[in-house]
């Protein structure tokens, strides 16, 4: 019998949250394949241990399961399809929930025993080489996440100053956050996902907005910094994962973002992705009155996941 898993949803993001469903599958001793909504995840599925395989979602459509086989589409769940999360009914039915609470009681309803507790790391390959540099993820495919060019770039200063290499990582192509930091920050080129997986993998630490690489970065264990907008329901809690968060968004931001939920989709065989735009000037977005000093505390923080630097103990 194969089970095949669809994950929570369409985004490299998506992914990172759901694998310890897709492993607590394989540890029990199921054949699993996963269901790719894209060929960039299909590409990185490889990295995951013991899965069987891979089938695009486009493909899996037109497929016939055999007698025995199992479809589970994470999407279907009630708490997918009756919520956008983060919205005020949500919060207001689920006070205080994050995604891996979210998580578990998808898990719980479809009795997979996944473990949100012991991440397993996917397979990379190590570079010595970027072992004492930390790693900064400014692009998004919203722009509402993406934080100010001078945030970085004195962010950036705040780290060397302390002795520690800076590293650009993303798609200039794609990301005009990532790309307007080309010419200050020297960027490492990672044409595959898999190639970005082996670059966050190898970094002391991991500065980035809330994103896909970001989620990748905590699932393998790396010192991260995420950067939230007010209501980080993506966050989760972590030895190596911290969360900065900026002033609550504006009531028009709220709106806008309710109009393009799409928590209803289950299937993403002829979906076209639609982002919202922060409604208020740059200089008043909640992201950009998040300030860098606020990111590097916490960095000063934890002096020996950042620096290297063992933390000063009191004696008596």
């Amino acid at each position: 019998m194969a089970i095949y898993l669809a994950p929570i949803s369409l985004g490299l993001g998506d992914l990172i949250l759901s694998l310890p469903v897709v492993q607590g599958l394989i540890d029990r001793g199921e054949e699993v394949y996963l269901i790719a909504p894209s060929a960039p995840l299909e590409e990185l599925a490889n990295r995951i241990r013991g899965l069987a395989g891979t089938i695009a979602e486009a493909s899996f459509a037109r497929m016939q399961l055999a007698r025995l086989d199992m479809y589970i589409n994470l999407r279907e769940h009630p708490l997918q399809k009756n919520y956008w999360w983060g919205e005020p009914k949500f919060d207001r039915d689920f006070p205080g929930w994050r995604i891996n609470q979210i998580l578990e009681k998808i898990c719980l309803d479809l009795g997979i025993d996944a473990n949100f507790k012991s991440l397993q790391p996917l397979i990379f390959q190590k570079d010595e080489d970027l072992a004492e540099s930390i790693v900064f993820v400014p692009g998004s495919a919203s722009n509402n996440k993406c934080w100010p060019k001078q945030q970085w770039l004195s962010l950036a200063k705040n780290f060397k100053e302390q002795g520690v290499p800076v590293l650009l990582l993303g798609e200039p192509d794609c990301s005009q956050a990532t790309k307007e930091l080309l010419p200050y920050l020297p960027w490492v080129p990672t044409p595959k996902l898999s190639n970005a997986l082996d670059v966050v993998a190898s970094a002391r630490a991991v500065v980035a907005v809330d994103t896909g690489l970001m989620h990748l970065a905590v699932h393998q264990g790396i010192p991260t910094i995420g950067l939230f907008r007010s209501h980080p329901i993506y966050w989760r809690d972590y030895p190596n994962s911290f969360a900065v968060t900026a002033r609550p968004c504006d009531a028009r931001c709220l709106i806008e973002s309710l109009k393009v939920a799409y928590n209803t989709v289950t299937t993403f065989t002829e979906f076209n992705f639609r982002s919202w735009r922060c409604q208020v000037s740059p200089d008043e977005s909640c992201m950009a009155n998040l300030p860098h000093e606020k990111v590097f505390a916490v960095a000063q923080s934890k002096q020996e996941l950042f620096f290297g630097k063992k933390e000063a103990t009191c004696s008596q």
